[in-house]
């Protein structure tokens, strides 16, 4: 696979005819290329359109550090999603790892290969892409923190420009829900980690029967915002009103999100 001829495609028409022109090479039949060998098998969602498909072998060829070409494929349905299945050989050796014990590179595609920022239903357990609107759901909070470390950890390693947004879609009192969002997006850009638990404690510490908890590598931002928002919403309106004076008076970062705040 070419991959500066993949980069050049404006459809999957284009893909598919680049493709061929792998297996037609003979690389479908290795025997006709003695100096080939299998060295990975790579799958990805059949519903990708040709940019995801551009990132995705992009990714491909970062990790295995060689050329390739596509041998053959064919289409699998797991866990009920359909994705092709790409046979890929080169003539090129030693690549970075390998992820099997036969020797072979493997790769399934996550269902949320995005590079654009995500949004965090707190209520919905969802992850919303905003690119593209495609969202995730997850039945537990347990997945879907699992789900958020994964996306983070993968994509923005260092949070050097995470574009994200966490939603509270709990709080049923409006200044609720802005002091919730003000807060995570706060939290957001505490550094380190440490000062960040510290700071959603002390927050913590003006709401009633609140103790929040954390535990191995939460996201800070939003397990604050989870815990306070269910927290929150257990007061009536007036206490809720009064915490949240309590805060803003005690916080000054609640001005930066003045104008967020419902009239």
């Amino acid at each position: 696979m070419d991959i500066d001829k993949l980069n050049q495609c404006e459809d999957e028409d284009d893909f598919s005819d680049l493709m061929l022109e792998d297996i037609m090479g003979g690389y479908k039949y290795p025997d006709s290329n003695p100096n080939h060998k299998q060295i990975a098998v790579v799958d990805h969602l059949s519903t990708f359109d040709i940019v995801l498909l551009k990132q995705f072998f992009k990714k491909v060829q970062e990790d295995l550090n060689v050329r390739f070409h596509i041998g053959d494929a064919t289409s699998l349905t797991i866990e009920g999603k359909r994705f092709y299945r790409y046979f890929l050989y080169s003539d090129e050796h030693e690549l970075v790892s390998f992820k099997y014990p036969d020797g072979l590179y493997r790769l399934q595609e996550p269902v949320f290969e995005r590079l654009d920022g995500i949004a965090i239903d707190l209520k919905n357990l969802s992850v919303r892409f905003k690119n593209d609107g495609e969202t995730l759901c997850y039945k537990s909070v347990d997945e879907l923190k699992h789900a958020v470390k994964k996306i983070l950890n993968e994509y923005w390693p260092d949070l050097e420009n995470p574009d994200v947004r966490i939603v509270d879609s709990i709080s049923e009192y409006p200044d609720t829900k802005w002091m919730v969002e003000s807060i995570s997006n706060h939290l957001m850009a505490t550094e380190p980690r440490e000062r960040a638990i510290l700071l959603a404690n002390k927050i913590a510490e003006f709401i009633p029967e609140l103790e929040l908890e954390f535990s191995g590598r939460d996201y800070i931002p939003l397990m604050a915002s989870l815990q306070i928002a269910e927290a929150m919403n257990k007061l009536d309106i007036p206490l809720q009103h009064k915490t949240i004076s309590r805060l803003t008076l005690r916080f000054g970062f609640f001005d930066e999100f003045a104008q967020q705040r419902p009239r």
